[in-house]
């Protein structure tokens, strides 16, 4: 949407960043700029360090439960940190919940700014 909107107001070379969290998976992100859409996706350019993903507020705890429903009815995958470790071990959104349903432990996420380039008027 954000993408869609900034149509309007960019010429081809323009710059749209995103900001949105690394759970969102990288198939989420690369999938805003297929050819037709006109933009190219550039990579991130600004990401936080690994944060927790509280589970312990409940409206996080309700945004994964989401996602593990997403996932379980064929949807996307969510992509979050096993650790807050250096490691590249990552949770599903319904193995992020599980591990939190069974051992109270919260998954790991980052903040990052991903930038897009608009390519075609």
């Amino acid at each position: 949407m954000v993408l869609e909107g900034a149509k309007d107001f960019l010429k081809p070379g323009g710059i749209v960043l995103i900001n949105a969290s690394f759970q969102y998976g990288s198939e989420r992100v690369l999938s805003l700029a297929k050819p037709e859409s006109g933009y190219r996706y550039l990579g991130v350019a600004a990401s936080t360090e690994r944060v927790p993903f509280d589970l312990t507020r409940a409206d996080l705890l309700s945004c994964l439960r989401n996602y593990a429903l997403e996932e379980h009815r064929g949807g996307m995958r969510y992509t979050f940190f096993a650790n807050a470790e250096e490691d590249e071990r990552v949770l599903d959104a319904r193995s992020a919940l599980r591990n939190y349903e069974e051992h109270g432990v919260s998954p790991y996420t980052m903040w990052q700014t991903h930038l897009f380039e608009r390519v075609s008027a």
